[in-house]
């Protein structure tokens, strides 16, 4: 083996990627080898405030949860690609959408890995160039290792694993600032995702919702002493794609985090939405 990639292969076995890691994507992975594709009839996209906060039987329609810890707008798009491909009965995708998705890149921030292992395990995600791009191949190395790792859990039949890890985090402020940066830090090529996501949906008559998913009080009152809203909506509401304003909806008590729901917080905020949905044609 090439030392250079020794080097990286150790590396990446000591810090960058886990067994438990690999584990994790490798049971994600068997949810969607074995989902009732044929049942479902809503699909929710989102990065890990649709992982924690949307509990599937919550919906009058057969939902799955394809809420993705950190998925930008590309991961997200190719999801649905996928998923619209193999499940005849969607008629609705709801996306989770926080601000700072119109500008994330999930391929160039500090947890680029994840794009590799959504590209490794997740259906339909093509590989994006990640700097360096050896950590790709040494990713491969390290996976490959596990060969012989097999899915510990069974199948979930509605998409939904709850991840009930949450942050510690409390300076809001610090937050707030990263999450702004991070909304404008690598342009505007992530939102083109989106606007494809809504052109597929359109060409499959399918319903896309946006939905503002619930945030903590703290976060959401820091957000809006530095934030203009006025425009917040309007990129979606020129595409005349309904959006939903559930920022406030969920009391305190009801987060693990600044942003994150616990398992009852889910369960609310899910028939909360349930009810607020547009009627399907």
């Amino acid at each position: 083996m090439n030392m250079n990639i020794r080097r990286l292969y150790d590396n990446l076995r000591g810090k960058t990627i886990s067994v438990e890691e690999i584990q994790r994507f490798l049971n994600r992975k068997n949810d969607y080898v074995h989902m009732p594709a044929e049942k479902i009839e809503q699909l929710v996209l989102g990065a890990s405030v649709a992982a924690y906060g949307i509990y599937p039987p919550a919906f009058s329609v057969y939902t799955w949860n394809a809420g993705e810890v950190s998925a930008d707008l590309f991961t997200n798009y190719h999801l649905a690609r996928f998923m619209l491909d193999r499940c005849p009965r969607l008629k609705r995708i709801v996306l989770l959408y926080s601000f700072y998705n119109k500008g994330l890149d999930l391929s160039k921030t500090n947890e680029k890995k994840l794009s590799i292992l959504y590209s490794l395990f997740i259906p339909g995600i093509p590989f994006r160039r990640v700097s360096p791009r050896s950590l790709y191949w040494g990713m491969r190395l390290k996976i490959r290792r596990y060969k012989n790792l097999r899915p510990n859990r069974t199948p979930y039949a509605d998409g939904m694993y709850f991840p009930n890890i949450f942050g510690t985090e409390s300076d809001m402020h610090s937050i707030l600032a990263k999450h702004i940066k991070t909304a404008t830090k690598y342009g505007t090529a992530p939102w083109q995702y989106f606007l494809k996501l809504a052109n597929v949906c359109r060409e499959r008559n399918v319903q896309l919702v946006v939905c503002f998913p619930p945030q903590r009080s703290d976060y959401y009152k820091a957000w809006q002493e530095s934030q203009d809203n006025a425009d917040l909506f309007s990129r979606f509401t020129s595409l005349h794609i309904p959006v939903i304003d559930a920022r406030n909806w969920i009391s305190d008590d009801l987060f693990g985090d600044f942003y994150h729901l616990k398992l009852d917080g889910a369960k609310h905020f899910s028939a909360l939405l349930e009810k607020a949905l547009p009627t399907l044609a």
